[in-house]
C-alpha cells in the first residue's frame, strides 16, 4: 500500500477494504483500528449483548494463537490491543511503536479472520460481561443514557443497552 501525500486520506485496497490513513510525522507509533459494520443494532430480540460478547471472545484465540500468545505478541511489541462496541459498529484496535506495525496488522487480521471460541472461554467471558452489566447500575449517566435510548427507540435494537442485559429479553 502506498501512503497518500495528503495529511489524511482514505485508501481503497485491491480487495475493497477502505483504510483511513492519517500520518503524524513527529510520532514514532501507529494506531490501527478496524471497524466492523455490525453491532447491537443488528441483534435480534432476545439476543441482546451478542456483539459485546463476540468482541470479548475474539481475543480468546485464533486458529494460529491462543489468548496467551495474542497477549504476548502485543507485550513484545510494547503495544496495546483492545476493542469496543457501539450501537452501530464494533471496533478492534492496536497501538504500537511504528517498527512493530506489521505485527499489529497481522494480529488484527488473524483475530478478524480466524477466531476460535474455546468452550471454557465462553463461560469466562460471559461472566465478565455480566459483571460489566452489573457495574453499569452504579453509573447514573449510563443508566440515564440507556433509558433515553429505550424511549427513543422502543421495540428496536438501538433502544437496548449495548452491553446487553443480565436477563434474556422477551421475544
Amino acid at each position: 500500500m502506498t501512503l497518500p501525500d495528503s495529511p489524511t486520506a482514505a485508501v481503497t485496497l485491491d480487495n475493497g477494504l477502505r483504510v483511513l490513513v492519517a500520518p503524524v510525522p513527529q510520532a514514532r507509533s501507529i494506531a490501527v483500528g478496524v471497524v466492523v459494520g455490525a453491532g447491537p443494532g443488528d441483534e435480534p430480540a432476545g439476543k441482546d449483548g451478542l456483539a459485546h460478547l463476540a468482541e470479548h471472545l475474539v481475543f480468546q484465540g485464533t486458529t494460529q494463537r491462543d489468548a496467551r500468545q495474542i497477549a504476548r505478541v502485543m507485550d513484545l511489541a510494547g503495544g496495546e490491543i483492545g476493542g469496543f462496541v457501539t450501537r452501530d459498529y464494533t471496533c478492534l484496535f492496536a497501538h504500537v511503536v511504528d517498527d512493530h506495525g506489521p505485527y499489529a496488522l497481522d494480529l488484527l487480521g488473524d483475530l478478524l479472520l480466524n477466531p476460535t471460541v474455546p468452550e471454557r472461554a465462553l463461560e469466562t467471558e460471559r461472566a465478565a460481561v455480566l459483571r460489566e452489566i452489573a457495574g453499569h447500575g452504579d453509573d447514573p449517566a449510563r443508566r440515564v443514557n440507556d433509558h433515553l435510548k429505550a424511549a427513543a427507540w422502543p421495540n428496536h435494537p438501538l433502544g437496548r443497552p449495548v452491553a446487553g442485559n443480565a436477563a434474556p429479553s422477551p421475544g
